[in-house]
């Protein structure tokens, strides 16, 4: 009879067999790899497999039953999820052992590319230090879900469909380096959990009482510590849907806004169609824009910094695109306020945008800015009431006195900061 720690061996071993069965098809590791990008239906995964919806579904069952994907049934869809970050690790050291061990993964990638002449590989380090000097335009030809789930930082979302008619929106003496899926998947499932504001969000703030009051201060607050914008470059980075964007380019400048949201940049083109202004908008990320250095007159930064996981290279970024004499806006959630204490009891209760936010008090502003590089200098606080529409409509017309007396109490602080002349 088996001895108690052979019983004990013989069985776990068999747990841990089931993931590696699990993972023994080449179309259920595919799977996996697509949903690393971001959760799918199962119609999307079976049209990006090339399988049929019946040969999909029986692979995904079986990964589920292993306990590498969760769902969730929606109407009648059925969305795919990865179960756990360390399903992404699992893929990760699958793909890192077969690229060490096995001489045929080469050989394959160096067949594909010999195939395909126009095409030659590009060494990630290599890649980001150029993008961060301006020399390169890097474009993310995924389907825009999948840029939103993570992507290289400073690259452009076009997606594959729309890359022949958006050919004229990039520099023209400037190479261009395109990419698809990488293998970095933890990173992309990570950023996929992360809850970001949809357009459909932005709306409903505005139709309520607090929103339309609140943003229609904190605009008033931004732009006036930007100055005079006619004939200026503006760059509006995390633009949202474009708020602050069409506000300068209604004051009459050249804008151009930037946002890691595929989603709410397309929201934005249609807001700036419909007003009929001109904004050039890409969908990028704030810690490498892809942008050369002093190209812009003013930037503006609006609750970017609570979510960016490094503030300080984010205000370098901003510092690095501002020309000598421009002015950088930095609008943020401040931390000690009613709306704070509120956000934080969200948080506590589980939003995963409150859980990752993080808020600021205008001496840390002022650090960030001095360690930029630039010259802390005007300063206005915003929305000293308490997050209740009755309030916002009472105090109003009293918020920008209290606003420019002090920033002990207000919701929203923004700060400028000049880069000191050439």
């Amino acid at each position: 009879m088996p001895s108690p720690g052979r019983r004990f061996k013989d069985a776990i071993y068999e747990q841990f067999a089931r993931v590696g069965k699990a993972l023994a098809s080449a179309h259920r590791i595919e799977l996996v790899e697509l949903l690393s990008q971001g959760p799918r239906t199962v119609e999307a995964l079976a049209r990006m497999s090339d399988m049929s919806l019946a040969n999909t579904s029986q692979h995904l069952q079986v990964l589920r039953g292993a306990g590498l994907l969760e769902a969730t049934k929606e109407g009648l869809f059925v969305t795919y999820r990865l179960a756990d970050p360390s399903v992404a690790d699992l893929l990760l050291a699958l793909r890192k052992v077969a690229e060490t061990r096995l001489a045929e993964v080469a050989k394959i990638s160096r067949g594909f590319l010999a195939e395909n002449a126009q095409l030659e590989p590009v060494d990630e380090d290599a890649l980001r230090r150029r993008v961060h000097k301006g020399e390169v335009t890097v474009l993310d030809v995924r389907p825009p879900e999948e840029y939103d789930a993570g992507h290289i930082p400073g690259a452009l979302s076009v997606p594959l469909p729309e890359l022949a008619k958006r050919l004229s929106d990039f520099p023209k003496r400037r190479e261009v380096v395109a990419y698809c899926r990488s293998a970095r998947a933890r990173g992309r499932y990570e950023a996929s959990a992360m809850t970001g504001i949809t357009p459909l969000e932005y709306t409903r703030w505005r139709e309520t009482a607090l929103g339309t009051v609140t943003e229609r201060l904190e605009r008033a607050a931004v732009l006036d510590l930007a100055g005079p914008l006619a004939g200026r470059d503006v760059l509006d980075i995390g633009c949202g849907d474009g708020t602050y964007a069409l506000g300068a380019a209604r004051a009459g400048a050249r804008v151009t806004g930037v946002d890691r949201s595929a989603a709410v940049v397309e929201a934005a083109r249609r807001r700036a169609a419909d007003a009929g202004l001109p904004l050039e908008l890409y969908v990028a990320d704030a810690l490498t824009l892809p942008f050369r250095p002093k190209r812009f007159d003013v930037v503006l930064a609006v609750t970017v910094l609570c979510f960016v996981p490094d503030p300080l290279r984010a205000v370098a970024e901003m510092a690095r695109v501002l020309r000598p004499g421009g002015v950088l806006v930095l609008g943020e959630l401040a931390r000690w306020s009613t709306w704070a204490a509120w956000r934080r009891l969200r948080a506590w209760a589980g939003s995963p945008t409150w859980r990752a936010a993080r808020f600021w008090t205008p001496a840390e502003l002022r650090g960030l800015l001095r360690q930029a590089g630039l010259i802390p200098g005007r300063e206005r606080g915003v929305a000293y009431y308490p997050p209740l529409g009755s309030a916002a409509r009472l105090l109003e017309r009293v918020d920008p006195l209290l606003g420019g007396a002090t920033r002990l109490g207000a919701a929203f602080i923004a700060i400028a900061g000049r880069k000191p002349a050439a």
